[in-house]
């Protein structure tokens, strides 16, 4: 039995049927529709665009996977080689594998039409690259500024500054979490969650105590 992914964000590679009957194919999610619960997802092989709800859609994991034929995986590096969705399918192929990743040249990333998340608030924890070097890493939103689309994040362990729009934030736990490689940035990310989690459990204690008397 395969896992359904119930968070997506626009990025993100998974596996999917165009055809009901048809087998898995390999996509990445160009846009999500909140609003009618739908996913446009953009075939790698092909560019064809499909709608489908996020139920439909299956993760990228070391057994779903392996629902890809070979030669259309290594159709797909072939076409995507050096961008931006091939840098992240090489990586995760990589990682499900086991196998050293080769160094590929970087790029622009392309910009999704549309965050899943527009409720950024600050003190809220997202990926983003940074303008420098477009490379990926975690930071913290210091400022939001909804209507404007103007979020001033914080990255984190060198808090340097830049200004973001929601559509260049992405949430923890989505494929963006593995395109960060800078491993001073994970390890003060890692530990500012601790310290979130941490807080929230003592004031859940403090508030089921206060319950109790």
């Amino acid at each position: 039995m395969y896992i359904y992914n119930s968070i997506w964000s626009v990025g993100d590679f998974c596996l999917y049927k165009p055809d009901p009957t048809g087998e898995y194919v390999l996509g990445a999610i160009k846009l999500i529709d909140v609003d009618n619960n739908l996913c446009t997802i953009t075939s790698c092989m092909s560019s064809v665009e499909t709608k489908l709800s996020p139920e439909e859609l299956l993760s990228l994991t070391a057994d779903t996977i392996k629902l890809v034929s070979e030669d259309d995986l290594q159709a797909v590096h072939k076409q995507l080689n050096a961008s931006y969705f091939g840098r992240k399918l090489e990586k995760l192929s990589c990682i499900f594998s086991g196998q050293p990743m080769e160094k590929l040249p970087k790029s622009t990333p392309v910009r999704p039409h549309k965050s899943a998340n527009s409720s950024w608030q600050p003190g809220n924890m997202c990926i983003c690259t940074w303008s420098e070097d477009d490379s990926y890493y975690f930071a913290i939103v210091s400022e939001a500024d909804h209507q404007k689309d103007r979020f001033l994040i914080t990255f984190c362990y060198y808090n340097n500054t830049e200004i973001k729009r929601s559509t260049d934030l992405h949430e923890l736990g989505s494929d963006f979490e593995l395109l960060v490689e800078d491993e001073l940035n994970k390890l003060a990310a890692e530990k500012l969650r601790k310290s979130q989690t941490s807080r929230k459990k003592v004031g859940s204690a403090k508030l089921e105590d206060g319950n109790e008397t």
